[in-house]
């Protein structure tokens, strides 16, 4: 909703009627590369993060 109005389907996959359509989809061994994305090493976790992200969130447990 934006300002009272309806603009269109909640998830881009749902058409009318309320029925989701399926989307193509493909296995992606390297997604920071398929989205354009640069690799950055993240400082308390294993998986890296995305280079250039004005907001970074490492976290572990205690």
């Amino acid at each position: 909703m934006c300002g009272g109005r309806s603009t269109g389907p909640a998830h881009p996959a749902a058409a009318p009627g309320g029925r989701a359509q399926p989307r193509p989809a493909r296995w992606e061994p390297d997604k920071f590369t398929a989205a354009g994305f640069r690799v950055q090493p993240s400082q308390v976790v294993r998986p890296p993060r995305v280079a250039g992200c004005p907001i970074q969130l490492d976290g572990g447990t205690a």
